[in-house]
């Protein structure tokens, strides 16, 4: 399994109305490898790394229904298990997120993988994080070459991904200008590094504002800047 492509969506898209991500990977010979017929040893590993799979309702709509969906009948595909393991994984760092869709590309074997998420530096590592995990779970005969690092320790990349998260998490402040913006239907995204000169750059980026108008557009939200470490909020947009 290989990614081919990433998107990240910061605000409302055709996918989702709140940021996701879509990574289109292709699954390869695990094509032929539904969870089911990879077998118990390998949902009982999968489990055991990430016991709080146990909470996704997944299609059923209720707490174990996606662990009923790795077991019923053939199973599921790893596109799909990708998508649960990267929501897993953010939800260990502290994020509360919940939305995954998986929907086929187009081509045999290729999907796109949805996942909703708050940080995109951690969404993004929670991705690729989930394709080694799932390889090296896998028996040793289904386990691309070169997939899987000799030094792989799980339990070790976890509790690294969970600090690289807390460096990124927001202060308080800054979370309460964020859910402000976000209940105003105001799509915000972290602009580092902070500085009246980020938050001009990205004016400049995200808007198509010429560069001078983008540094008077940065300079009104200094106040802003000065609490919430470079939170660009993308009304500036509306001042064209």
């Amino acid at each position: 399994m290989r990614i081919l492509d990433r998107a990240v969506y910061v605000g409302p898209s055709l996918y989702a109305h709140f940021p996701v991500i879509r990574l289109e990977v292709d699954l390869g010979p695990l094509e032929a490898w539904p969870s089911a017929k990879l077998g118990p040893a390998f949902i009982d590993r999968l489990i055991e790394a990430l016991p709080g799979l146990h909470e996704h309702g997944c299609s059923y709509g209720e707490p174990g229904g996606f662990i009923r969906r790795l077991r019923e009948d053939e199973g599921t595909w790893m596109g799909h298990i990708l998508e649960h393991v990267a929501i897993e994984l953010q939800n260990v760092a502290g994020e509360p997120v919940t939305f995954g869709k998986t929907r086929g590309a187009g081509a045999e074997g290729t999907y796109h993988v949805l996942y909703q998420y708050e940080q995109e530096d951690v969404g993004l590592e929670a991705g690729r994080l989930g394709i080694p995990l799932l390889h090296s779970l896998l028996p040793p005969e289904l386990r691309p070459e070169g997939s899987v690092p000799g030094d792989f320790d799980f339990a070790a990349e976890r509790d690294e991904f969970i600090r690289f998260a807390q460096r990124r998490d927001l202060g308080p402040s800054t979370a309460s200008l964020v859910r402000a913006a976000e209940e105003r239907g105001i799509p915000t995204t972290v602009v580092f590094p902070s500085g009246v000169a980020g938050i001009a750059e990205a004016t400049r980026t995200l808007t198509g504002l010429d560069a001078s108008a983008a540094r008077l557009v940065a300079a009104g939200y200094r106040v802003v800047q000065d609490r919430c470490l470079g939170v660009y909020l993308k009304r500036a947009r509306r001042a064209r």
